[in-house]
């Protein structure tokens, strides 16, 4: 039986991984770009 607390946790943990993660491979990718051109600048 579900309780109200539990439906919460669930749609959280829904929530997150529908949204957070998506967000933190951006992040990611923006973190990989900004170090490959910091690379480049060092090799100009």
């Amino acid at each position: 039986m579900w309780t109200s607390l539990d439906i919460f946790a669930q749609q959280t943990s829904n929530f997150a991984l529908f949204f957070l993660l998506p967000l933190l491979q951006l992040i990611v990718f923006y973190l990989q770009t900004y170090v490959d051109v910091l690379r480049l600048a060092s090799l100009v």
